[in-house]
């Protein structure tokens, strides 16, 4: 089998884009106001809204040839969502636990 985070686990944690494509991107959802797309009630990005980017992944995104942020959650960064026990951790507690988990 191909290893990697299962489709569901990504779409529940990824934004969708507001356009008729609706690709998702790997963000922090919590950053976006998220809203139904008139044409088919699918969640999507808020399309006014300005996004947050660090300096590094400005940098990179603003080459004249675009390269993959070094910190990016998309440059395999991205572990999936904790599980439900794990959620409500105080940050001590998340920094102890592995950088990996199997899926």
């Amino acid at each position: 089998g191909e290893c990697g985070i299962p489709l569901r686990e990504l779409e529940a944690s990824a934004v969708r884009d507001p356009g008729p494509d609706g690709k998702l991107w790997l963000l922090h959802k919590k950053c976006f106001k998220i809203e139904k797309r008139e044409s088919d009630g699918v969640l999507v990005a808020d399309a006014t809204q300005k996004v947050p980017v660090c300096t590094g992944c400005r940098g990179a995104l603003s080459k004249r040839l675009p390269t993959m942020p070094t910190f990016a959650l998309a440059n395999d960064l991205w572990i999936g969502r904790l599980p439900p026990r794990l959620r409500n951790l105080t940050l001590g507690a998340k920094l102890l636990l592995p950088i990996a988990r199997g899926i």
